[in-house]
């Protein structure tokens, strides 16, 4: 069911059952996604400092604004 204002929709009911598996499918693809990072490597402090080293002079960064 929608619920509307002036034409526009304003809101969305749903049923519980629908609403627990609409959570269910959210759940599973934020595991996905966190399961694709993981496989993809992380990135260490060092190589993250190095990284913020090279690129914040391209964005008018300097780097005690970092530190």
């Amino acid at each position: 069911m929608l619920v509307e204002d002036r034409r526009q929709t304003i809101a969305v009911v749903i049923s519980a059952e629908m609403y627990e598996r609409w959570q269910e499918m959210e759940d599973a693809f934020w595991l996905m996604k966190t399961q694709q990072a993981a496989d993809s490597g992380f990135v260490g402090t060092d190589q993250a400092l190095e990284l913020l080293k090279q690129v914040s002079p391209e964005k008018g960064i300097s780097w005690e604004e970092i530190r």
